[in-house]
């Protein structure tokens, strides 16, 4: 009974070459491409859970201090503005009313409880919001009354 020899995985690339790389016989190419494909399915695995942890990042992440500091500055001239100024009778009598009546609608708009509470990613629009806010018909007919008085 003879002995089957095992051929080797690897043989040496002809004489001549200066590289001492091996070659790969045909199961090891196999093998190699078996193992590039299963570590790029990984990798795209990898991916997809992390495009899902950024974009709960990205649902969940809430306005910064800088950005609340920012719309609140925006807001605060939306309403003096509409009052009339901070000489106005309307803001001295009707202010607290107002600025109540301009975040009630922010915080409505948004579906939040606080300002502070705007997602980042609607930031853009919570600028937007503020600093084009005017107060509803009936309260502009209230401010033009105080005012005219």
């Amino acid at each position: 009974m003879t002995k089957k020899r095992n051929k080797p995985m690897m043989s040496m690339p002809a004489k001549g070459n200066n590289r001492n790389v091996p070659s790969l016989n045909k199961h090891n190419q196999f093998e190699v491409m078996r193992m590039m494909i299963d570590k790029q399915e990984e990798l795209a695995n990898q991916i997809n859970l992390n495009d899902g942890r950024i974009t709960n990042l990205e649902d969940t992440m809430r306005i910064n201090g800088t950005q609340e500091y920012k719309i609140h500055s925006l807001g605060t001239k939306a309403v003096v503005k509409a009052l009339g100024g901070k000489d106005s009778k309307a803001y001295k009598q009707i202010s607290k009313k107002t600025f109540s009546a301009m975040w009630h609608s922010f915080k409505h708009y948004f579906n939040i409880p606080r300002y502070g509470e705007l997602p980042a990613k609607q930031y853009e629009e919570g600028l937007d919001f503020v600093s084009t806010w005017e107060p509803d018909q009936e309260m502009k007919m209230l401010i033009a009354k105080i005012n005219r008085g």
